[in-house]
């Protein structure tokens, strides 16, 4: 069994918890680009972790697995529900989960911002968006800690529960 999404997860949370790590101990303006990379690790190796259940239920084709309904889709047509998977999609349904607040917070950077740009733009300048301008709410080093906490302790218990004996 190829165990190629489950070391990419690792590999990313290995990512994150380093990020973390310099994050705690940052000062000025590199706190934001640390706390903005260490999101976006987290969620890349939470949709590795979709394609790891993928790829331990037998999807023929992980890789196309992007999110808990295309997981979701994929299992029910192999006639498959694990508990995992059910349990990856009602934390997404659910706002205030962690699950949410992470992909909430990862979707709010790659936003375009609401203000017009267009008067330097017109004028041949590059746009710039003031920071205060985007919809982002500062990210704490706690906040990210306890969502990095939160997904490891949910990987350990759902690779605990699928191990093979």
């Amino acid at each position: 069994m190829s165990r190629k999404s489950l070391t990419l997860v690792n590999q990313k949370l290995t990512h994150a918890r380093l990020l973390l790590t310099a994050l705690e101990r940052a000062e000025g303006a590199t706190a934001p680009a640390l706390a903005e990379a260490v999101v976006g690790h987290l969620v890349c190796a939470y949709r590795h972790y979709l394609r790891e259940l993928a790829e331990n239920y037998q999807v023929r084709m992980p890789g196309s697995i992007h999110s808990e309904a295309s997981l979701s889709a994929a299992l029910a047509m192999m006639d498959k529900h694990p508990s995992e998977a059910q349990e990856l999609a009602d934390l997404r349904a659910l706002p205030s989960s962690w699950v949410s607040e992470m992909h909430l917070t990862y979707e709010r950077l790659w936003a375009y911002p609401a203000q017009s740009v267009a008067s330097r733009e017109s004028a041949g300048l590059i746009p710039l968006v003031p920071l205060e301008d985007l919809d982002v709410a500062p990210l704490s080093s706690g906040q990210l800690r306890e969502w990095y906490e939160k997904f490891q302790d949910m990987l350990q218990r759902h690779r605990e529960t699928s191990a093979e004996w």
